[in-house]
């Protein structure tokens, strides 16, 4: 159980956004069901363009992917996923483990980085998340483009 966000910069920058999303494909198969999202508006103007696929690329296995290409030379991403899980931290993995149920976050994409772990607690007066953290992963880019693949699976992946 959580939920995923992408900052750019600060998430200040988009208090009181009105910025809307689209989906800009389903396709449906046999072995992949996936949704892909145009979040542009959203992160103007440091971004030219953010796209988000979240495809369930088997029963056992959720890949969410995301691809940023950039408008200026502030190129700072963090990556975050709120959860009540604990969790567990191994380089690019993660065990997040809830009511005895277990499911394991693996960076597929970019390779050198690694998970963290911080507080979920935001500034008052909003809600003080308890029993919440965020697991993070945070890029400075100097490309063009940023793409960010996480996959989530039961079973624990070779890494």
């Amino acid at each position: 159980k959580g939920t995923t966000c992408l900052a750019l910069k600060t998430l200040s920058n988009m208090a009181g956004s009105s910025a809307k999303s689209a989906f800009t494909a389903t396709p449906l198969s046999d072995s992949v069901s996936s949704a892909a999202m145009d979040l542009s508006e959203a992160y103007h103007p440091h971004a030219k363009s953010v796209f988000r696929t979240i495809a369930m690329t088997s029963p056992e296995e959720i890949v969410i992917h995301d691809v940023i290409h950039w408008s200026g030379l502030q190129k700072n991403v963090q990556w975050q996923m709120l959860t009540g899980a604990s969790i567990v931290l191994s380089g690019r993995m993660a065990a997040l483990n809830q009511g005895g149920e277990k499911i394991y976050a693996l960076i597929r994409q970019p390779g050198n980085v690694h998970f963290e772990v911080i507080p979920a607690t935001p500034p008052a007066p909003e809600n003080p998340n308890h029993d919440y953290r965020q697991l993070i992963l945070r890029i400075n880019e100097t490309g063009p483009s940023t793409e960010i693949v996480i996959s989530f699976t039961k079973s624990k992946p070779a890494v």
